[in-house]
């Protein structure tokens, strides 16, 4: 009996120290995405680039502020609009509540919150000089906001910090043309500043904070909708667009302005929206 109970014991230990060898020999399971840091992020040779960050913090401030909201509409649009203009001591005039209107009206003519902003016929007639901004071109093609979808394959990591390269690239060609109008340049290096900081804003939510950021619970509810195959190039498009717009509209800061088309990508599905 007592050679069998010391069989049963060797026979347990080595099984033991097997399975632990094994368990030891297998790759530890990680998480391969990093956080995008502010000096990737950023262009100092934009003189707009600190829009940018201004757009990342009006993100977290407006998903901290509506959490408890399911209904969005232009009262409540500007109630936290205003309440960050305070917050971060900026005034906000009487002009500016007619300005941000005017943002509101265009944005719900562009039907911004749907997937990738389409161009309504009169806008270029609204906004002559910057038409030819939010249409594609051989010599403007567009943000190449391809580089974010999955179906390119790799880390989400290298997928954004390749399009933040890209746009930076975009920026340094603008710089040098001397074609463009002041109006024409600030507006394209408004968006472009915007679609940096916009892209690595949502993929550190994504993969990074997660729930310790108040957008994370609206992000993770817009793939519940299979509209796109690439929720994170709609909200770009509709945050550079609104970036484009806000540069031209006098009273409205292109971060907080650029920010709200973001807010409703993210949110027009899942929450009763109206820019009315």
């Amino acid at each position: 009996m007592k050679c069998i109970l010391k069989l049963i014991i060797i026979a347990s230990t080595v099984t033991f120290l097997y399975g632990c060898k094994k368990t030891a020999d297998l790759p530890l399971e990680s998480n391969n995405e990093l956080e995008i840091s502010k000096s990737q992020i950023q262009n100092l040779s934009n003189p707009f680039d600190s829009q940018g960050e201004v757009h990342n913090r009006f993100l977290d401030y407006f998903f901290q502020a509506t959490k408890s909201s399911k209904v969005i509409n232009r009262d409540k649009l500007l109630k936290v609009t205003q309440e960050f203009y305070f917050v971060n001591k900026l005034d906000f005039m009487d002009s500016q509540v007619k300005a941000y209107g005017q943002l509101f009206d265009t944005y719900h003519q562009m039907e911004i919150g749907r997937p990738g902003p389409v161009l309504p016929p009169n806008l270029c007639r609204w906004f002559p000089s910057i038409c030819h901004i939010l249409t594609p071109s051989p010599t403007f093609p567009g943000l190449p906001t391809n580089f974010l979808s999955d179906e390119n394959g790799g880390s989400s990591t290298d997928r954004t910090l390749e399009f933040i390269q890209k746009v930076k690239e975009l920026e340094d060609y603008v710089l040098k043309n001397e074609k463009l109008t002041q109006e024409q340049q600030n507006a394209r290096l408004t968006q472009y500043a915007i679609a940096r900081y916009s892209a690595a804003y949502w993929h550190n939510v994504k993969y990074i904070q997660k729930e310790k950021s108040p957008s994370y619970g609206s992000f993770q509810d817009l793939a519940a909708y299979p509209h796109s195959s690439c929720h994170t190039c709609d909200v770009v498009r509709a945050d550079s667009g609104g970036a484009v717009v806000s540069a031209i509209i006098e009273g409205v800061s292109p971060g907080p302005g650029a920010a709200l088309a973001s807010a409703a990508a993210v949110l027009q599905d899942s929450w009763n929206w109206s820019w009315h």
